[in-house]
């Protein structure tokens, strides 16, 4: 499946980029741009993870109907139960890259300019909503049966750079540890259990779609339709070993964020970083439910 043309001038410009950045100024603005395109790309994987987790619990539904209206209840009431927790997850993890993403442009311009007064204000509400909506998203259901602990890092700002970037960096660098250490054990989670919902999502509709029709029925009365279902329920696991891959790309940002800090940051580090953003942008287009 093709990156659409948003995707593409992402990549070009970022590239561009690339090629012509010098200095460790440019390192932070450019770190920062390609933070801004993870979050895009997180922001569409997450959207495409909430149709499939529906479409994936209304099957295990039709599956396992029971024969008495109070188990049919029952059932019914405590699927809702759990997928509003998750969907939940799911939207606050948005809330959270968004957050992200426009912190990450406030460093993109503290990496060329010093901060005014008023600035310094807007980026202290910013951190303040990301704290506490990374604070309710490990309060959820799912993240503490999971154990999920972000781990901090003490590092000292060894770059040179401009004195309103490097005291931002000096006051901030535990915060976006906890909250990048936190997406990164996160969407874990949210692949681990995308696989689980994109192979019961393949066997429950291959049941009810293709098998049972294709044995029971006398005749097709849509060939064409059927062809069409069944490669599109035989296709919906194919990108499992892409999101597997897919899923480092939040690790690398918070290394490459960590390394930044230290000096150490790289040309050929960002180079990886942004063929990996592409790569999950690629995979969230691709496992996006298609229209049946």
């Amino acid at each position: 499946m093709k990156i659409c043309f948003w995707q593409r001038v992402v990549a070009a410009v970022t590239m561009t980029t690339l090629l012509n950045a010098c200095g460790s100024i440019k390192d932070y603005a450019l770190l920062s741009q390609a933070g801004q395109s993870y979050t895009q790309a997180i922001d569409k994987l997450l959207e495409a993870t909430k149709k499939i987790s529906i479409d994936s619990s209304s099957e295990a539904m039709l599956r396992d109907r029971a024969n008495t209206v109070e188990e049919r209840t029952r059932v019914y009431t405590q699927t809702r139960k759990t997928d509003t927790e998750w969907l939940s997850l799911l939207s606050k993890m948005q809330d959270h890259t968004d957050l992200l993403s426009q912190y990450f442009r406030r460093l993109q311009a503290l990496a060329t300019s010093d901060a005014s007064e008023r600035a310094q204000q807007e980026t202290d509400h910013l951190i303040t909503n990301l704290s506490n909506v990374g604070n309710e998203i490990r309060s959820n259901q799912f993240v503490t049966e999971h154990k999920v602990i972000p781990q901090i890092v003490n590092i000292a700002v060894k770059a040179h750079v401009r004195a309103s970037l490097k005291t931002e960096l000096q006051a901030r660098q535990a915060t976006i540890q906890k909250e990048l250490d936190t997406q990164e054990q996160i969407l874990i989670l949210i692949k681990q259990e995308l696989k689980r919902q994109l192979t019961e999502l393949q066997n429950n509709q291959e049941q009810r779609l293709l098998y049972t029709p294709y044995v029971t029925e006398q005749r097709i009365v849509n060939p064409d339709g059927f062809v069409r279902e069944r490669n599109r329920i035989l296709s919906l696991t194919n990108t499992i070993p892409e999101i597997e891959q897919a899923t480092q790309v939040s690790q690398e940002l918070r290394s490459s964020f960590l390394d930044l800090l230290d000096g150490k940051l790289t040309l050929a580090r960002v180079n990886v970083l942004v063929t990996d953003i592409n790569s999950l942008l690629n995979v969230a287009q691709q496992v996006t439910p298609s229209k049946s």
